[in-house]
């Protein structure tokens, strides 16, 4: 499957969904339980989701609300497919002036990706790593249109190399075509390690590791040419063929 496959509206539209549940809850903890008023939105996220109006008609009692971004994301997605069933059905129909804004959005989107695009630098901001200390974190903050680019890569990236993985690997595995049995991630790892400690009734000691600024010192050339040649070997072929 090709890198410009993956951007499909669909996921397109899944990634934004999930970005605006975030932005309504990080405002909410923010700005209404601090000072219990509500501030207009600001933001492209907010202009090309439906409004919260609409929010209400798609919530259902048999949803699963534990996950509150989660839950967010289904709704704005039910809401989202509701207009465009609604606009297929009715085609002299106006649409809504969000629902034009996420269409020019998505068609950026696959525009970028379809040619010869480069990302631009983002904003750096620091964040303070621990209030008792005075060091800072440095963090970049993308563009809505190159945020979900980025994301969607990062994706594909997974997916192409979760072949070269060892099967002891557990974190940043992919899902794709994988049922939750198969699927690795960090939390499997806790059954395992259990089992390996009753049956060999030891004492169990955990090491944690971090390379001090690590994505500060690496070695991009390094990196390319690594990359380009895990690019060509078998199981990444395989992938595309």
């Amino acid at each position: 499957m090709c890198f410009n496959a993956y951007f499909t509206r669909d996921i397109i539209i899944e990634l934004l969904c999930k970005y605006r549940a975030k932005a309504a809850r990080n405002r909410h903890n923010k700005y209404y339980l601090a000072t219990k008023t509500h501030l207009k939105p600001e933001g492209e996220i907010y202009q090309i989701m439906p409004p919260r109006r609409m929010w209400c008609k798609f919530r259902f009692k048999k949803d699963n609300k534990v996950d509150s971004i989660k839950y967010t994301a289904k709704i704005l997605y039910r809401a989202i497919k509701k207009t465009e069933e609604k606009l297929e059905n009715n085609p002299s129909e106006k649409p809504p002036e969000w629902f034009n804004k996420l269409n020019l959005f998505i068609n950026n989107v696959t525009a970028k990706i379809n040619s010869d695009y480069n990302l631009a630098k983002p904003c750096v901001y620091l964040i303070q790593k621990d209030k008792t200390r005075t060091e800072y974190r440095p963090l970049s903050r993308y563009v809505l249109t190159e945020k979900v680019i980025i994301s969607v890569a990062a994706k594909y990236f997974a997916d192409v190399f979760d072949n070269l993985f060892f099967d002891c690997s557990y974190a940043f595995r992919s899902t794709k075509n994988k049922d939750e049995l198969s699927r690795k991630n960090h939390h499997k790892t806790i059954p395992i390690i259990q089992k390996y400690r009753q049956d060999n009734n030891a004492n169990l000691w955990v090491a944690e590791c971090d390379i001090r600024k690590f994505y500060d010192c690496v070695n991009h050339k390094l990196i390319r040419k690594t990359f380009w040649q895990f690019r060509t070997t078998e199981k990444i072929s395989r992938y595309h063929s």
